[in-house]
């Protein structure tokens, strides 16, 4: 759990800024200079000084229309701009002598060209997060189209084929850093774990909006990371009503079986993969009051192939002369009740006669031990008999998430918005052996986010904001065999 207030680049703001002059270079004062949201219809205003400089101190990433309408000069109008996650904008405007009903419009972008930061980075537009393909539409996955970025093992594997756990999301390296030393912002909020710095909500890919990863020399508010900073903003309501479904499908009908069933005439297992959801966005009060919510759910089971061994038909009567190493040569069991001191000192055991463990000396609980394995089903290696079983077992993956978001516009300077998210991961995956001597384990992984953002700009120098958030991760592990009575095994 973690409650945090963070500086204003932290909290997925962004900034625009620039200097209003007329066509002779003369900076114009006190100048105002508006940017319309060209989806909820929310307009900011800032008034340039002395200088002619003006600035936007915290306005949310989002495609904005520019105008200025100045006595004496014609009114200006440039869009759409895109401004993105913590960008700090250069938008400079140039006034020409005229009447106001007369407008210049400018439609080329504001300077891209991040001159107030030295921080090092990449966006990850909407557009790419919508269009790029994606294995079970995970958007963190596209962190890799940063240049220094790498994945770890556990990235998309961890706790499952091809769908990682959201704990293995920060399993990535950024610029040589450490794997899992990254800072994850979602929303402005830290959205890892306290302790070991893992991740916690993964959204559905619909409901982000873009995310910026920051690889080096990123300011000094950013914190709590010897690697990169990934801040992500989800999606919020606009003016027009929207709503989104789809289901994806892929099934084992239409894939090849692999080489070990096809060796042992297994057929290919089933393998189901259904992955749906939805989202809707809209109005409550129109250009004040929006909301966003969605829902994902995964339901997915897929084979596993175990190739193992277990013992011979020999083996589990005690007799081990057929029991050899890789070289041919007789691995050889010794009787522990024939223990004798040499003169020399040493200590000498006799082998079992034929290497054949008689009846009665075998121990009842390893005999128990031992029904427990199942039979042989392979030949196995031609020389040690290992690798002498086969088993195909199914494991699943069922996952439910889903975010409410609302936000909230007081007026020009003063705006509130929270987010409430939830996610459910429940994994099954059996063991090499059937029964309970095969291991596996089940897993159940529940996360829990809750962000609430206030932001009011006082004056063109000073701005108040407040931020809070808590996050809950809980991992609740068991082996299969949970619950198997030892006792049933007898005594020695």
């Amino acid at each position: 759990m973690t409650a945090t207030t963070r500086p204003l680049a932290a909290q997925a703001q962004a900034q625009v800024t620039g200097v209003i002059r007329d066509t002779a270079g003369g900076a114009v004062p006190n100048a105002k200079i508006t940017l319309r949201n060209l989806a909820t219809g929310v307009i900011f205003t800032a008034t340039s000084n002395e200088d002619g400089i003006y600035r936007f101190l915290s306005i949310p990433a989002a495609r904005y229309m520019a105008s200025s309408t100045v006595t004496g000069f014609k009114t200006f109008e440039q869009g759409p701009i895109t401004v993105q996650v913590a960008d700090i904008l250069n938008l400079d405007v140039t006034l020409q002598l005229g009447e106001a009903s007369e407008k210049i419009v400018v439609t080329e972008s504001a300077e891209s060209l991040q001159t107030q930061t030295a921080t090092v980075g990449a966006v990850v537009t909407t557009r790419e997060i919508e269009n790029l393909p994606l294995n079970v539409r995970d958007p963190l996955a596209l962190v890799g189209l940063t240049p220094g970025v790498t994945f770890g093992a556990n990235f998309g594997s961890g706790g499952g084929q091809e769908t990682g756990r959201n704990f293995f999301k920060s399993d990535f390296n950024v610029g040589g850093g450490r794997s899992g030393s990254q800072e994850l912002l979602l929303d402005g909020v830290p959205n890892t774990t306290a302790d070991v710095n893992r991740a916690v909500i993964n959204p559905p890919v619909d409901s982000v909006q873009e995310f910026k990863v920051q690889t080096n020399s990123y300011d000094a508010e950013f914190g709590r990371t010897s690697g990169g900073v990934v801040n992500v903003i989800t999606k919020s309501g606009a003016n027009d009503l929207h709503g989104l479904a789809y289901d994806f499908e892929r099934h084992s009908f239409i894939e090849a079986n692999n080489f070990f069933n096809n060796r042992s005439g297994i057929p290919n297992p089933s393998f189901k993969r259904h992955q749906f959801g939805g989202n809707v966005s809209g109005p409550i009060i129109k250009n004040k009051t929006f909301f966003f919510a969605d829902y994902e759910g995964l339901r997915q089971g897929f084979p596993i192939t175990f190739i193992s061994t277990v013992p011979t038909a020999l083996q589990r009567a005690g007799n081990f002369s057929q029991t050899v190493a890789a070289n041919g040569s007789p691995i050889t069991v010794y009787d522990p009740n024939t223990l004798t001191t040499l003169a020399n000192g040493t200590r000498q055991r006799s082998p079992f006669p034929g290497n054949i463990v008689p009846s009665d000396r075998q121990d009842p609980v390893a005999k128990k031990i031992a029904s427990f394995y199942p039979l042989q089903n392979l030949p196995g290696d031609s020389v040690t008999g290992q690798n002498n079983y086969v088993r195909s077992a199914g494991s699943t993956i069922n996952t439910d998430k889903w975010d409410a978001r609302a936000d909230q516009n007081f007026g020009e300077n003063t705006r509130l918005f929270g987010r409430y998210s939830q996610q459910k991961d429940v994994r099954l995956v059996p063991g090499p052996l059937a029964g309970v001597i095969g291991g596996g384990r089940s897993t159940t992984d529940t996360y829990h986010q809750a962000v609430t953002d206030f932001t009011r700009v006082l004056t063109p120098n000073l701005i108040l904001t407040a931020q809070f958030g808590f996050s809950r991760a809980l991992a609740a592990q068991f082996g299969l065999s949970r619950g198997f009575d030892i006792a049933s095994l007898g005594t020695c």
